[in-house]
């Protein structure tokens, strides 16, 4: 519809009662209308000009300019859109917001900011926030198989190179110096053994793997002494010869009998120290076993020839 005649119809709704009583309304009306499509007339003309100067296509549905001042090329979803950033002359995001300054805040206003997100929780490490459980639910259902493409992969590797690495920082480094050196970790002998079976378990996990591994290495004297042992008592001992040594958390049993639950130990010089006693790391190995086992255990010296049994130290 033409605006001049939509301006007539409302005019003629508004004054219906008095239109022709009063014919200078109507002369009046017309001089109007005449200066409406003329100023009409003279924008439409604007905006073409500036549309055919910043090179306006129409691609599809979408219309595009060019910005005037990185003359990259801005898309639209309508042609209105076009013609108002055109008339305010308006730049593409990363132009309007560079140079963008905020305005200066006083003290009052930052302290009641900062208090703001320490109640809030917004802020480094999210520092006084709790999530609920119903929360902690939907993230760990987010990230169940989900899983990182191989171009994710190798940008996050790019941007933990070299100097990007925050842990190659000399001021990062500083920090962790000092805070080891003010909060010494204390590692108890429970969790250093603990350390020490699963280190060697996953030694022998990768020699396997590699075809490496060949079982523990044994002394053949030893497993004669233990064949004598289990004749005169009659046990059952499982050693390297005979269906080779049982590995037990970590550790090779030298001889062990499952149904009586009896483990023996063959020990040569190096299990014992100059004053004749049996090495720390022996005594930990045994308590360990026996708390383990539940067992009895018995120790041969090969020096002394002795057997004896042994109780957790």
């Amino acid at each position: 519809m033409n605006i001049s005649y939509f301006y007539v119809i409302t005019f003629i709704f508004i004054r219906k009662d008095k239109l022709w009583e009063d014919p200078e309304n109507i002369l009046q009306m017309k001089n109007n209308m005449s200066v409406i499509e003329e100023n009409l007339s003279v924008i439409t003309n604007d905006t073409n000009s500036k549309l055919e100067k910043n090179e306006c296509i129409n691609i599809g549905t979408c219309w595009s300019k060019m910005c005037p001042k990185c003359n990259s090329r801005i898309i639209y979803k309508n042609k209105k859109c076009l013609i108002r950033s055109i008339r305010k002359n308006q730049f593409c995001k990363s132009c309007g917001l560079t140079g963008r300054t905020m305005p200066l805040l006083t003290e009052e206003h930052k302290d009641k900011i900062k208090n703001h997100h320490l109640l809030t929780g917004v802020g480094k490490w999210m520092i006084g926030r709790k999530l609920s459980t119903e929360t902690k639910l939907k993230i760990s259902r987010s990230n169940i198989n989900r899983i990182r493409s191989d171009e994710a992969k190798h940008n996050y590797s790019l941007s933990k190179l070299g100097d990007k690495n925050p842990m190659k920082r000399l001021d990062v480094r500083i920090k962790n110096s000092i805070t080891r050196k003010n909060n010494p970790r204390i590692i108890t002998q429970e969790t250093r053994q603990k350390i020490a079976l699963k280190a060697r378990e996953n030694i022998i996990k990768q020699l396997e793997k590699m075809g490496d591994y060949k079982g523990a290495i044994f002394n053949p004297l030893a497993c004669d002494y233990l064949d004598k042992l289990s004749e005169q008592y009659n046990w059952e001992l499982r050693h390297a010869k005979n269906g080779g040594e049982v590995q037990l958390f970590g550790y090779f049993l030298d001889g062990y009998d499952k149904k009586k639950n009896i483990v023996v130990e063959y020990d040569e010089k190096h299990h014992y120290d100059v004053y004749g006693k049996l090495k720390e790391k022996d005594v930990v190995r045994m308590n360990y076993i026996i708390n383990k086992l539940q067992c009895k255990l018995f120790r041969y010296n090969e020096k002394t020839q002795e057997l004896k049994m042994y109780v957790s130290i």
